[in-house]
């Protein structure tokens, strides 16, 4: 009956969901062939479209609730009722529209709210498409789900008096229901779980049963939809489908008891009959519990079930003694094991009296067996000093368990027959032997692991020691950047406390990891791995880092080591040597190699920014004159001056570098016109008028000066900058030592311009 009904039901429910799928499909024949005939129009302008929806209304009311044209954008162009929200309503967020767009073919919406009506809608979209095939306009037709012609009249469907049909979707979004007021909620809104609907979303398409949120125990049917992702249910309350069965039910019980008080009546007459074999063979079964072997049953009853049970009896018992018999064997293997144990195994009573004592006991405690059996540990292994505190632990331990074994695993000193003291690993377990614990033993000489655990503490202690007073800082690290171990200097430097565990990040701070974290996946990988960096500490200094790996002997890289050392003063030194190989000794003025990197920036800034430029080539007039009459110390004081007052009548941001000799350059740059260099040269020439102040001279020193400059640049002059962006220092050079060479042929102390 169940399976008819259910049966029954599912073929309504697939009914109704072949009706729901037709109904989508005559929309969707419709709306394409309107999509089509819009199509062959080529509409290019959006206000003819308002037109052509209208001398169609006919044909599109009876299957649409509204039919819509939108743009690319999601803008409503046209609209079936009304032109008032055309231009003020937009749905390129809604998902029907970008699948619409991005398949080029029609879908089904999920039901959504009106934003108008606040009515239950679902759309159904067409593309409209250009020459190339590209999407020109869609069309949406909407649906209101509660219309009568749609989903309004599943509201009569009915299985029983109160059962009723539902619609839900995958993702468990009610579209209909009786209850109006749970449509678009989820079904599991209101509260309560309905395994029923809870299979149905996980893909379950059949019957079931359930009961629902509100207690009513029904059966299920469910049938999904083609064209849709819907799920339409049916719920066929339990009790109105199997009411007349039900009915039969009762009846047939009310029977069944009339028919059993009347064979009760006739059984009591027998029973003592058929009761008297089963008495004999009870006196058999407790007879035989007596017997040290057993006997089998004497006789062979008539009754077959009598007959049945002795035989069944008689294999038991005999199956007992089989069982009995080996227990005893795997007792005898278990004290063959025990005594031939690599550790020493001691059995005691409730008492603290020992009951079992192997071979290894004796190796380890020099006590034979016969010598210990019946007298305490207590007396025996435990040294005097601790024997109260040993008995009241023991004591404890054999009446606090909660279970049937106690285990404990703990290392003591225990006591040798001639006295002295052997470190053992005691594992004890309290075992119930009917309503007592008694205590099993292992103890296990640990005399040797002792002596390599202090011998390993040792050996750490060195490296520790080694690592404290070498002049680095030294970690580990695990794979998952846990530290496992710092040197003094980096538990002092990164203020690392011993009671604490740290990751990489934590222990050396964020700045300080951020320098390691681009090597970590190399040195993970198992590759060495150095590197420098700037001291994240703010100090100025600079370290190198060596990060090496820790590989299991798999191969299998399980962390690294981190090694760290201040360069500080190497790089300082560095520097310094940098520094000196580019600046002149005599002068402090940068040399020639400082100079020619200097011109090389300023050009690059110059044809970048298209800002003038000046380069100065100078000398000291008769420079070789002053060396043979005064000699070179006096010529060294006038370079020395002369680089001074240089210095003096320029920029901070000017270059003033001495090449060779008496060769100067001095680097103009960030100048608005060239014609502002010819201002500097004549201060550098006025600059010189002053008689110079020597240890034992005082000289009148004059300089000729050539200068090669370029020009500003406006920002529209293409081809000016074209020609700058060609100009190379070499020739800028060579251009300033040419006008040099016009200054001198004029005379001296004086200057030449020449640009570029």
């Amino acid at each position: 009956m169940q399976a008819s009904i259910a049966q029954e039901q599912f073929e309504r429910m697939s009914g109704l969901a072949d009706a729901v799928d037709q109904k989508f499909i005559s929309r969707r024949v419709l709306l394409r062939n309107f999509a089509l005939s819009a199509q062959t129009h080529r509409f290019s302008d959006a206000s003819k479209l308002q037109a052509f929806l209208v001398a169609h209304e006919n044909a599109l009311r009876e299957s649409f609730d509204n039919v819509s044209f939108l743009d690319l954008h999601g803008e409503l162009v046209a609209n079936l009722n009304g032109s008032a929200p055309i231009g003020k309503l937009n749905i390129a967020d809604r998902e029907y529209f970008i699948d619409t767009f991005a398949r080029r073919a029609g879908v089904i919406s999920a039901p959504y709210r009106n934003r108008f009506s606040g009515l239950a809608q679902v759309a159904v979209t067409q593309p409209v498409l250009d020459e190339q095939g590209a999407v020109r306009w869609i069309v949406s037709g909407s649906i209101n789900l509660a219309e009568e012609n749609f989903l309004g009249e599943l509201a009569r469907v009915k299985f029983g008096r109160t059962g009723y049909m539902f619609i839900l979707n995958t993702k468990g979004i009610v579209i209909d229901h009786p209850q109006k007021d749970r449509i678009l909620k989820h079904i599991d809104a209101l509260g309560g779980r309905n395994p029923a609907t809870a299979r149905a979303v996980a893909g379950l398409e059949g019957t079931t049963e359930g009961m629902n949120r509100v207690g009513v125990y029904g059966l299920y049917a469910f049938k999904r939809t083609a064209q849709t992702d819907w799920i339409l249910g049916g719920i066929y309350p339990r009790a109105e489908a199997f009411e007349s069965i039900d009915r039969i039910e009762r009846l047939a019980w009310a029977g069944a008891v009339v028919l059993t008080l009347l064979a009760g009546l006739l059984t009591l007459a027998v029973l003592n009959w058929q009761l008297s074999p089963l008495t004999r063979l009870h006196e058999h079964m407790k007879r035989s519990h007596l017997l040290a072997s057993y006997v089998p049953y004497p006789g062979d009853p008539s009754q077959p079930e009598i007959r049945d049970m002795v035989r069944t009896f008689d294999a038991l018992m005999l199956q007992r003694e089989k069982a009995q018999a080996e227990l005893k064997a795997r007792k005898d293997r278990v004290r063959s094991i025990l005594t031939h144990a690599a550790d020493a195994f001691v059995s005691i009573d409730e008492a603290g009296a020992i009951t079992e004592w192997n071979r290894q006991a004796e190796r380890t405690f020099g006590w034979l067996r016969d010598e210990v059996l019946g007298k305490t540990m207590r007396d025996l292994l435990i040294p005097e000093a601790v024997r109260p505190a040993h008995k009241a632990g023991f004591d404890r331990f054999l009446h606090t368990g909660t279970g049937p074994i106690v285990d404990h695993r703990i290392e003591v000193m225990a006591l040798h027959k001639d006295g002295h003291s052997i470190p053992v690993e005691l594992s004890v377990a309290a075992v119930r032997q009917g309503n007592v614990y008694v205590a099993n033993a292992f103890l296990r000489d640990i005399t040797e692991r002792r002596q390599a655990q202090a011998d390993l503490a040792a050996s750490e202690k060195r490296v520790r020691d080694i690592t404290n007073h070498v002049p680095a800082l030294i970690g580990y690290f695990d794979a998952d950047l846990r530290m496992h171990f710092a040197n003094e200097p980096a538990t002092r430097l990164f203020n690392l406390r011993a009671d604490r565990e740290y990751d990489m990040r934590t222990a050396l701070g964020e700045p300080t990891f951020l320098e390691h974290a681009p090597y970590l996946d190399e040195v993970l990988g198992g590759q060495e791995v150095s590197f420098e960096a700037a001291s994240a500490l703010g100090d100025g200094g600079h370290y190198q880092a060596h990060l090496v790996p820790d590989r299991e002997t798999t191969g299998e890289v399980k962390g690294f080591y981190v090694m760290t050392f201040d360069v500080t003063k190497l790089k300082r030194a560095e520097q310094k040597l940098l520094e000196l190989s580019r600046v002149d000794a005599l002068t402090q003025l940068p040399n020639r190699r400082w100079f020619q990197e200097r011109l090389d920036d300023a050009l690059a800034r110059s044809q970048r920014s298209g800002r003038a430029l000046a380069l100065m080539y100078l000398d000291i007039d008769g420079f070789k004159q002053i060396n043979d009459a005064h000699g070179h110390g006096v010529g060294d004081e006038v370079l020395v001056v002369f680089a001074a007052r240089l210095k003096s009548v320029v920029r901070i941001t000017d270059t003033v570098a001495r090449l060779a000799g008496d060769e100067f350059v001095i680097i103009l740059e960030g100048l608005h016109q060239a014609e502002e260099s010819r201002l500097v040269a004549r201060k550098i020439i006025a600059s010189m008028q002053e008689p110079m102040r020597l240890k034992s001279h005082r000289l009148v020193v004059t300089s000729s000066v050539g200068v090669a400059a370029v020009d500003a640049v406006a920002s529209d002059h293409e081809s000016a900058f074209a020609r700058l962006n060609q100009l190379t220092a070499e020739a800028l050079i060579a251009q300033a030592d040419q006008a040099l060479y016009e200054a001198k042929r004029a005379g001296r102390n004086t200057f030449s311009l020449l640009h570029t």
